[in-house]
């Protein structure tokens, strides 16, 4: 079945950003959340979560920040959990692993600050 992904979102789609893991394609839109598509571009599912731009796949897990938020999203249990930020304004940020750590880089005006919160276990 081919699907346009207006009829899917019920509304216009605006993707921000992508990334493939484990055969699948995940993409946001800002507005809708997470869309994913397989292998072939059949869609499978949104994960509802609005205001995502920028998002990791690791471990079962998607990691974004969001709100204020360090965010795992686990992708079978469908559980999120969250740590708040040591700051809301930051210029960019980046999401890294480390060891069982999600760690995020934010920039400012004229710092860098580091941030790491736990993996939630598979």
């Amino acid at each position: 079945m081919t699907y346009n992904i207006e009829e899917i979102t019920e509304a216009s789609f605006a993707p921000a950003f992508m990334r493939e893991s484990d055969g699948l394609l995940y993409m946001s839109d800002p507005k809708h959340g997470i869309l994913i598509f397989d292998q072939i571009g059949q869609y499978i599912e949104t994960i509802p979560i609005a205001g995502i731009h920028h998002f990791r796949i690791d471990g079962g897990q998607i990691l974004y920040h969001l709100a204020g938020n360090a965010n795992a999203y686990h992708l079978k249990s469908k559980e999120i959990i969250s740590k708040k930020l040591p700051r809301v304004k930051f210029r960019s940020c980046t999401i890294d692993i480390q060891d069982k750590e999600m760690v995020l880089y934010m920039t400012g005006q004229k710092n860098i600050t580091v941030f790491s919160a736990p993996l939630m276990q598979k």
